[in-house]
């Protein structure tokens, strides 16, 4: 999320009426980072319906906000995910961190070949054959 930040003393800044500490933001022109550890600082967040914040987020919701803070500009929801953002994989390409597995009703980012991060009840790493219970994966993409 952007704001509107002045610097006070001792480490806070003022934002819109509060504070918050100087370390919990960023320029607008700092480094963006990964994608994947952008979600995986929201390990343990609920799964909540429609949520994209650190209050709670949906499968989407956690792509939609570890993507934008990592830079890039992803559509809010799974099929417009699926269907846009990235580019396209063959089912034999080789998978690697960051690329998007989608279900029917489901998304889920690798953290390596073996490993997802995804919002289930709670956002969280699991295997990926773990993620079969979604059942059959529906498009595959590496994002941009």
């Amino acid at each position: 999320m952007r704001v509107a930040a002045t610097p006070v003393d001792d480490g806070w800044c003022e934002v819109d009426g509060g504070y918050v500490p100087s370390i919990a933001l960023r320029p607008l022109d700092a480094a963006a980072g990964d994608a994947v550890d952008h979600a995986l600082a929201l390990r343990g967040v609920p799964a909540v319906a429609g949520g994209r914040s650190g209050d709670g987020v949906d499968a989407a919701g956690l792509i939609f906000l570890a993507a934008s803070l990592a830079g890039a500009r992803p559509p809010r929801f799974a099929d417009l995910q699926a269907a846009q953002f990235g580019t396209p994989l063959a089912a034999g390409d080789p998978l690697r961190r960051g690329d998007l597995l989608f279900f029917a009703d489901h998304v889920a980012m690798l953290v390596d070949s073996d490993t997802a991060i995804h919002a289930d009840t709670t956002v969280r790493c699991e295997p990926v054959a773990a993620l079969d219970r979604f059942g059959p994966v529906t498009a595959r993409r590496r994002p941009a």
